[in-house]
């Protein structure tokens, strides 16, 4: 029994005439006896008793009649209210640490400046959980440090987060130099995040030999050790300066040497990248305007985005 042929059958109840119906449905009079016949074969039933050239119904016909209108106005209100419903996807969005320290919630803010947009679902987690969130379909996309691993994954690049050596302006011997020469690191104590962070991996591109005696995978741990005078780190310039510790904190480069951290959007290949993705991508692309480095796209090999 489908919507059509219940709708038909309560215009014939309402007429008391296969005809009167067929012209205000405006449809042959052989598809409306068509669907009341389907109706009565289906479950064995008549519903109407052909006498002379018009209709009588029948009790089981009533009683169908009283049901068909409580099933019709049922699915026509259900339907009204998701015809008049604001079409508003939400996000399931996911961040490492440092993406999500400051950066995500300014580019939260910048996406939800749309009338209508819903604020996304949001995950902080390793970028090795967050690949296996995305590959299982429970994130629509995330922010990343670094390329990902997985095939079935895509990326667009959004922006590179400046990284900077700190020290403590008391107490340490380069708190009042602006660069140190790698060579001159080899002796100082490092605390740095844990293997797999692209500041880590900077600083030992630079800094083969460092003595690292903090591993954490907190920035904010980093920096509160740092200004309290136990070594150095590398961290993200912008939680430098943003933190209450800013002003007992020295800032240098290693050998003039640049060090960034890349940060991708991904999302699973088999995700149709929507509207609400497009707008949370280019609020991404913004957000990296304003640190001075543009966002960049990146494309599969295939072409494709």
């Amino acid at each position: 029994m489908t919507l059509r042929n219940l709708r038909i059958f309560l215009t014939v109840a309402e007429c008391g005439s296969m005809s009167e119906a067929a012209q205000r449905l405006n449809i042959a009079q052989p598809s409306v006896s068509g669907a009341i016949g389907e109706i009565e074969k289906q479950y064995n039933v008549r519903l109407f008793d052909r006498i002379g050239r018009g209709l009588s119904i029948t009790p089981t016909g009533v009683q169908l009649r009283i049901q068909v209108r409580r099933i019709l106005s049922l699915y026509d209100a259900m339907e009204q209210q998701l015809t008049d419903a604001p079409v508003a996807e939400e996000l399931r969005i996911g961040a490492t640490s440092n993406a999500g320290n400051g950066a995500l919630g300014t580019i939260l803010l910048k996406y939800l400046r749309k009338k209508g947009s819903v604020p996304p679902q949001v995950t902080i987690a390793d970028s090795g959980a967050l690949e296996e969130k995305l590959l299982c379909g429970a994130l629509d996309a995330a922010l990343v440090e670094g390329r990902v691993s997985a095939p079935e994954l895509m990326t667009r690049r959004v922006w590179d987060e400046p990284l900077v050596l700190i020290c403590a302006k008391r107490g340490n011997p380069f708190g009042t130099a602006p660069s140190v020469s790698p060579d001159k690191l080899e002796e100082q104590p490092f605390l740095l995040r844990e293997d797999g962070n692209r500041a880590r991996e900077e600083l030992l591109r630079l800094v083969p030999q460092a003595d690292i005696q903090w591993v954490s995978t907190s920035d904010e741990v980093l920096i509160r050790a740092v200004a309290q005078g136990f070594g150095m780190a590398v961290v993200p310039q912008r939680l430098v300066e943003q933190s209450e510790l800013c002003g007992r904190l020295a800032q240098l480069s290693i050998g003039g040497a640049e060090m960034t951290c890349p940060v991708f959007l991904a999302w699973n290949r088999s995700k149709v990248f929507t509207a609400a993705l497009e707008r949370f991508a280019a609020a991404c692309g913004q957000y990296g305007q304003t640190v001075g480095k543009p966002a960049e796209l990146v494309t599969a090999a295939d072409g494709s985005i």
